[in-house]
């Protein structure tokens, strides 16, 4: 029932064990035998005992940390195999704050949300931004992208990308910054960010 779960916290194991006491020394149990571990407080994920390894990968258990939490910035490149330079950090976004932390030789990062579109729900449990989202973010932070040269190494793998999505993120990128409220973001400055946006397009994504 636990391999079930995958990722998952004291709270999860109520659902079939209805004393919590039991539940703790179970946990506690399944820790010293090697059947779970420990990934930080209140968070375990179960133990692959055959192939000697955890049944999540770093992108599911970043993804799970809370009911808000998803992969972003160069992680997320990562993720889509973008980005074929694999790092011993994982970038998460959260509308909760929470520590950094490291579990299994991988450095955990958090960042805060800025918004909460285009975010998918994947089948393997892992929660991501979209290609277009996590283009416009690694922009806006270069820093967390690792820099321009991996965003334009990232857009030649690229054929596709809508620019209705593009433009809706880069829209309350441009709000955040500089503080532009919808009443005041004129039809002007819409019209400059669309013709951006597909000179963009042109010139960096491959047809």
């Amino acid at each position: 029932m636990l391999r079930e779960l995958g990722c998952f916290t004291l709270e999860d194991t109520y659902k079939f064990i209805s004393n919590k006491e039991t539940a703790k020394n179970m946990l506690k149990n399944y820790v010293k035998k090697g059947y779970i571990a420990r990934i930080k407080r209140n968070y375990y994920v179960t133990w692959d005992i055959v192939n000697n390894n955890h049944v999540c990968n770093k992108y599911v258990i970043a993804s799970n940390l809370d009911s808000s939490s998803y992969i972003a910035y160069h992680s997320e490149l990562e993720y889509y195999a973008y980005h074929n330079q694999i790092t011993n950090e994982i970038v998460y976004c959260s509308n909760k704050r929470l520590n950094d932390f490291e579990f299994d030789g991988i450095n955990y990062h958090y960042v805060a949300n800025r918004c909460n579109l285009q975010i998918d729900n994947n089948v393997d449990g892992s929660r991501v931004t979209t290609l277009e989202r996590t283009i416009i973010d690694c922009i806006d932070n270069l820093y967390l992208s690792f820099g321009i040269e991996v965003i334009f190494k990232a857009l030649n793998y690229i054929y596709y990308l809508d620019e209705d999505k593009l433009l809706e993120i880069f829209i309350i990128i441009i709000r955040k910054h500089y503080y532009i409220k919808e009443v005041v973001l004129s039809y002007l400055t819409l019209v400059m960010i669309y013709i951006y946006l597909m000179i963009f397009l042109i010139l960096y994504i491959p047809k």
